[in-house]
């Protein structure tokens, strides 16, 4: 949906060739066609850089050298800071409650 840009996020329906689809950024994949779908799914046509969730079999692929992503100073699993940690690790979310 919609053509690979700078900070976006793209919802990408029909990869035909795997039967997937895929929520990435806009920087997951080196090149892009056109219609702003990656010219190829094959790892060589991966940048290093951000991250891909695949809807259909919750694969998530992180793809900086440190393999997580977090908000604020929540840059850890177990944290007492406000906001979220993910890695291959795990999940953790810490809110503020009123």
């Amino acid at each position: 949906m919609g053509k690979s840009g700078r900070g976006q996020v793209i919802i990408d329906p029909s990869d035909s060739a795997q039967n997937r689809a895929y929520i990435y950024s806009s920087n997951y994949w080196n090149n892009y066609n056109y219609d702003g779908k990656p010219s190829s799914y094959s790892t060589s046509n991966m940048s290093g850089q951000g991250m891909l969730i695949s809807l259909s079999d919750a694969y998530v692929h992180l793809a900086n050298n440190t393999g997580k992503i977090y908000s604020g100073s929540h840059n850890e699993l177990i944290s007492n800071n406000i906001g979220f940690y993910l890695s291959h690790d795990g999940f953790s979310l810490l809110i503020l409650q009123e």
